[in-house]
């Protein structure tokens, strides 16, 4: 009998929930905790983000993430910071921070 294991069996780290709202300028998370190695984020509007330990803000060129798909999962490094700016309406990227 062969055996099953997920590739990346993530648990939420309870209290790191955030909520940023989306504009046309960049706003940014928080740092992520020294346990994160991933975040799982969903947004309400379609939106650029960009995952950086500089803090760096977002721009139309970074990463699209489209408010139609489900949360998706996204690598980090502890203490890295999420910048969003809206793709053509203002609404909320959610984020939840992960570990295994």
């Amino acid at each position: 009998m062969s055996h099953w294991t997920p590739v990346a069996p993530w648990k939420f780290i309870e209290g790191t929930a955030q909520k940023i709202t989306t504009s046309g300028v960049s706003a940014s998370s928080t740092a992520v905790g020294s346990e994160t190695r991933a975040i799982m984020v969903v947004v309400t509007t379609d939106s650029h983000i960009r995952i950086t330990t500089a803090g760096s803000a977002a721009t139309t060129s970074d990463m699209l993430v489209k408010s139609a798909w489900p949360p998706i999962v996204l690598g980090c490094s502890p203490g890295s910071i999420v910048s969003v700016i809206e793709d053509a309406s203002a609404g909320s990227l959610y984020m939840q921070e992960l570990t295994h």
